[in-house]
């Protein structure tokens, strides 16, 4: 191998070293380059993932709050109605105990009348006996007995014994 052939290997080589190392720059450059998208990506990725997080919480809560306020409105709801229910039951009731103590109220009427007619029919016989009418006067009756014309009765001793 002559001097040209050693210089031109030489070149060659440092060509060849050049290109090389070129190469390894471009490709470190590159690399660097790529490296850096990615981390601005994975930023830009994770700057969405907290806001979609966020946006997630403040949807769940709000979820929250509609249930609670749906919740709290039918609960209201329920109270109202076991209210006006409760207040129904409580004028049924004293309109039931109205009516039973207008009903025994007349069922004590009834047996006071039925007492008072009872004594008035004791009564009669002796008052019949001890009574001293003329015979023109009209038939005393006892006081509280009450009397009910079903026909036509004497009104006097004389009408009674037929003379």
């Amino acid at each position: 191998m002559g001097p040209a052939m050693v210089g031109m290997d030489a070149l060659i080589a440092n060509l060849q070293q050049q290109h090389h190392q070129a190469l390894t720059q471009q490709v470190q450059q590159h690399a660097a380059a790529l490296t850096q998208q990615a981390q601005q990506q994975a930023a830009a990725l994770a700057q969405q993932a907290q806001q979609y997080q966020e946006h997630a919480a403040t949807l769940a809560q709000q979820a929250q709050q509609q249930l609670a306020a749906a919740l709290t409105q039918q609960a209201q709801q329920h109270q109202e109605r076991a209210a006006a229910l409760a207040q129904q039951a409580q004028q049924q009731l004293a309109a039931a105990l109205t009516q039973q103590a207008h009903a025994a109220q007349q069922h004590q009427e009834i047996i006071n009348r039925l007492d008072t007619l009872q004594e008035g029919q004791r009564q009669l016989p002796m008052q019949l006996q001890n009574a001293t009418v003329s015979l023109d006067a009209p038939l005393q009756y006892p006081p509280n007995v009450a009397v009910v014309v079903v026909g036509q009765f004497p009104r006097t001793k004389q009408e009674l014994l037929g003379t």
